[in-house]
């Protein structure tokens, strides 16, 4: 499966997005309580910056978890119909798609798709040729 090299930098990007995004989100809900906290006007009232900074967290959320499930559709179809691929190698990344993404699509990325021509060893290997002689038929 060949792709442009426009579409390999839009992949890694969104890929990047998937490794990088759940650690973005996890320091801006942090950054969200001394906001809550700073902004509030009485005891329990957050006030309104705090309902910005969240509904901004839920808008990345969102846009993040959308992403990453279109990845793993990509990914998965893209190892499914990756036929020059080494085939203990696709099972383990699609599996590692869809239980360790943050793990296995960049590998994917920088094995299969970011290069013209994936390493030797993470190619499908060429079925041995049997090459002996047909039995010879016995007279009767």
């Amino acid at each position: 499966m060949k792709l442009s090299k426009l579409l390999k930098v839009l992949i890694g990007v969104l890929t990047a997005w998937v490794v990088i995004g759940p650690l973005l989100l996890g320091g801006l809900w942090l950054l969200m309580f001394p906001f809550m906290m700073l902004s509030s006007q009485s005891y329990g009232d957050p006030g309104p910056l705090f309902f910005m900074l969240f509904g901004i967290f839920m808008f990345v959320a969102m846009l993040t978890m959308f992403m990453r499930w279109g990845m793993s559709i990509f990914y998965l179809t893209h190892v499914i119909l990756n036929r020059e691929g080494n085939d203990a190698a696709r099972v383990l990344l699609g599996v590692g798609v869809f239980f360790l993404p943050v793990i296995a699509m960049p590998f994917y990325f920088f094995l299969y798709i970011w290069p013209e021509q994936p390493p030797a060893w993470a190619l499908r290997k060429a079925p041995p040729e049997i090459l002996s002689e047909a039995p010879a038929e016995t007279a009767a």
